[in-house]
C-alpha cells in the first residue's frame, strides 16, 4: 500500500537526480585519485629515507670495524708500541 501510495503522491524526474549522481562521482573519483597519488608519493619519499639512512649506518659501521682492523693490524706487526 505505501508503494502504491508514495508512486503517486511524490513523482521526482530521474534526469537531474542521474546528473547530481554523475557530477558527485566525478568529483569523489577525483579526489580518490589525487590522494592515492600523493599516499605513493609519500610511500616513494619515506622508502628513500630509510633506504639512506640504512646506507648511512652500514656505511659508518664498515668505516669504524675497517679503522679498527687497521690498528689491530698494526699493532699485529708491531709498528705501534
Amino acid at each position: 500500500m505505501i508503494y502504491t501510495l508514495s508512486d503517486r503522491l511524490i513523482q521526482v524526474p530521474f534526469t537531474p537526480i542521474a546528473l547530481i549522481g554523475t557530477a558527485v562521482s566525478f568529483i569523489i573519483g577525483f579526489r580518490n585519485n589525487s590522494a592515492h597519488g600523493r599516499i605513493w608519493e609519500t610511500r616513494q619519499i619515506w622508502r628513500t629515507i630509510v633506504n639512506s639512512s640504512r646506507t648511512f649506518w652500514n656505511d659508518g659501521q664498515n668505516l669504524i670495524n675497517n679503522y679498527y682492523s687497521y690498528f689491530v693490524m698494526l699493532r699485529l706487526f708491531n709498528e705501534i708500541p
